[in-house]
This record gives C-alpha cells, structure tokens and sequence, in this order.
C-alpha cells in the first residue's frame, strides 16, 4: 500500500530542512575557524611585541648600568686627581717653608703685565734685575732678565711624585697674561711639571680627557708662536712685549683681549708665525 501524499511531502520539508541547517553549520563553523586564526595571528603579534619591550628593557638597563660604572670610574679618577694635586700643593708648601727659614730671601717679583693692564706700563728698566748679563741662549727654559716665576719650586721628590699620574695634570685655570702661559708650558706652575716634559715623558697619555686635550692645542697656538720668535732671534721679553701689544684694545693700552683671544692662529703677529 503507498504512503500517503502528505507524509512523504513532509519528509521532504525535513530534509530540506536538515540540509539548510548543515549549511549553516558549515558557514558558522569556517567563521569561527577564521576568527580563530586571526585571534592567534594577535596573540603572536602582541608575544612578539612583548618579547620586543622587553629586549629594549633589557639594553637600556644594561646600557645605564654601564654609564653608572663609566661615571663612577670617572668620578674616582676626578677624586684621585683632586687629592694628588693637594698632595703636590702641600709638598710644596712645606718645601716653600723650610727653605726660606733661616735665609736673607727678598720677596718674589710680580710678573709684569704689560702695558694697559691696571694702568701699568711695561718698563724693564724699572725692575729690579737678577743678573748683569741678558738671557740671549733662546735654548735656555730660564726667565728672561728682571722676570721671576710667582709659583715655587717643588723639589725633586714632589715633582716625582706629580709626574707618576700624568693624567691629573690640571692646567691653569684663566691665565692673566702671556708669560704665564710660557712658564706652565717651559718651567711648570704651581709645584706641577711643564708641559714639556709632560709631552716629552708620556706623548698622547697625559691628555687623553677631552678637555685636557682641547687646552693643550689651544694654548699650543700662543707658545708655537713664542718659540718661532725665539727661533728668528727676538729675546724672550721683547716676544712677550709683541703679544701683550697684540692683545691691546685702544691706543690707551687701558683694554686687552683676554689670553685666549691668541690662542687662535689669525690674532698671532704676523713676524711671529
């Protein structure tokens, strides 16, 4: 006997049915897999960017853990210079006391300025002198007649014991006139050794910090110019007269350049080059 009519039409509708919502099934499924991917594309991109922060963490704190070391090093070599200097000033001093105990020693000279400078002419006649004879040996470190170092002589010891960490040379702090500049870089001022020997003894060593560096070359512009005088046969006092005159501002002479004003290589008198 054949199934009705309405019975096979409604099978019919329930497999359609069925099939429709496999359908959707499917569909829903392929999104969800599609979110899911682009879910663990974000999660390793945000892992990587993670992982990222962190490197960049990690090497600014080694990097500033590394400019602490640097500067506490620094700090200590700064620290070591400041007491070595104290040390050689105090020798000094001590050497000052005891060689002036007990001796007839007339006070050390002021060193003449130069023309302009508190209302001062430049007169070596007026000075008192050392010695009977000029100073014309061009080779000879010494001053020139009438002309002392206002800084006193360490004696060996004390020298010795300066030279034995050239690093913490400290050059002089503004010098006022051009002798004094000659004296740091011939003779050596304030119980500390000449520039010279310092050059000589340890070449590039004794000026490895920047600005140690920068003030040796500087003022090696002004004592390059001193030396090619010597070297054309002026006298020492009568090159310091062409350099003082050089810095003078007005025909008064009541105004200079300062020092550094020469340390450059187009304010050098010209016979001086």
């Amino acid at each position: 006997m054949d199934e009705p009519a309405p019975l096979l039409e409604r099978v019919a509708i329930l497999e359609r049915q069925v099939g429709m919502y496999e359908k959707l099934f499917q569909t829903f499924s392929s999104k969800l897999d599609h979110h899911f991917k682009k879910y663990d594309m974000v999660v390793n991109v945000q892992q990587q960017q993670i992982k990222t922060l962190s490197d960049v963490i990690s090497t600014l704190l080694n990097d500033q853990h590394r400019h602490s070391g640097i500067l506490k090093e620094k700090m200590g070599d700064t620290l070591k210079g400041i007491t070595t200097t104290a040390s050689c000033m105090s020798g000094t001093t001590d050497n000052t006391n005891r060689d002036g105990q007990g001796t007839n020693m007339t006070p050390v000279l002021s060193v003449p300025i130069g023309r302009g400078v508190l209302g001062i002419s430049r007169d070596y006649a007026s000075v008192p002198q050392e010695s009977e004879s000029p100073v014309d040996d061009i080779t000879n470190n010494a001053s020139p007649k009438g002309w002392t170092s206002h800084e006193p002589v360490l004696k060996e010891e004390n020298k010795k014991r300066c030279m034995s960490q050239p690093e913490n040379f400290q050059f002089l702090v503004s010098p006022q006139s051009v002798l004094e500049v000659w004296q740091e870089y011939t003779n050596g001022l304030a119980g500390l050794p000449s520039v010279q020997r310092l050059e000589s003894t340890y070449g590039l060593d004794w000026r490895r910090d920047p600005a140690t560096n920068r003030t040796y070359y500087r003022r090696k512009v002004l004592c390059k110019a001193i030396e090619n005088g010597l070297a054309k046969g002026y006298r020492l006092e009568q090159v310091i007269d062409l350099l003082e005159d050089q810095r003078t501002i007005n025909d008064a002479g009541t105004a200079k350049h300062p020092i550094s004003w020469l340390y450059s290589h187009q304010n050098i008198p010209s016979n001086l080059k």
